[in-house]
């Protein structure tokens, strides 16, 4: 038996803020997600996460709480500049 599985792609929109802006130097950067979904289908309490990665590297996963999701960055970044991206995952 073959079983074809389609995977569902909801349409986004993820803005990312973060705070302070810009991130201190020996301070925790506080990166926040808010997803909206484009047409009917609207993310929601336990509708997916978002994945946040730093220069390509995941930070984590983080469960969405209403249509907005936080994660805290741990560590310090280091002075320069860094790519941050937001992927939500239905």
């Amino acid at each position: 038996m073959t079983v074809d599985v389609t995977e569902l792609e909801v349409p986004t929109t993820i803005t990312l803020t973060v705070d302070p802006d810009p991130p201190v130097e020996g301070n925790e950067a506080t990166f926040t997600a808010y997803v909206e979904a484009e047409g009917d289908i609207a993310p929601g309490a336990g509708d997916g996460g978002v994945e946040l990665l730093v220069d390509g590297v995941s930070i984590g996963v983080v469960p969405l709480t209403d249509t907005a999701t936080t994660a805290h960055l741990a560590h310090d970044l280091t002075p320069g500049t860094h790519t941050v991206e937001a992927r939500y995952l239905p």
